[in-house]
């Protein structure tokens, strides 16, 4: 259908590359993008992908996702691992795995804190965990760890 993340689920995939594409992709890009994914957008490949701007400047909506465009499919991929490597990793999915089954009274998941960035973390999804004063806290990235161990007292 033009969205490529290999067909996994949007929703367990921290990078979501459009090419081409009809409704179906449409659909797809509008979740991604809701969700705060990385996305992206190999231009001049028709459908969607092609229109992708105009409909997100429409949208007039801020998520926390990143796009990226460019034309050279070698490039986007390039462009789009030093992104997730140097700054998204910190939005990972939160609803990948099969561990969001913790619900409240009211049938919601319950997601954990990261307490250095405020990252919601479904359960079993840390990164890494820690143990203070019998306080636990779980990290969405390897960053967050590092700086959480460097000065625990600030974040605990």
């Amino acid at each position: 259908n033009g969205c490529a993340p290999i067909m996994m689920s949007h929703r367990s995939s921290d990078i979501v590359v459009i090419i081409g594409g009809r409704s179906g992709t449409l659909g797809e890009l509008a979740i991604a993008y809701d969700e705060g994914k990385l996305i992206g957008v190999l231009t001049g490949t028709g459908g969607i992908s092609d229109m992708v701007a105009d409909i997100l400047s429409a949208c007039a909506k801020k998520t926390g996702a990143k796009v990226v465009y460019d034309s050279d499919p070698q490039r986007l991929i390039r462009r789009l691992l030093r992104a997730y490597k140097t700054q998204h990793f910190r939005r990972s999915s939160c609803f990948c795995g099969d561990q969001m089954h913790r619900e409240d009274g009211d049938g919601e998941p319950v997601l954990d804190l990261d307490p250095v960035c405020g990252m919601k973390i479904a359960p079993g999804a840390a990164v890494a965990k820690r143990k203070i004063n019998g306080k636990r806290f779980v990290f969405c990235s390897n960053e967050c760890v590092k700086r959480f161990d460097a000065e625990p007292k600030q974040y605990a």
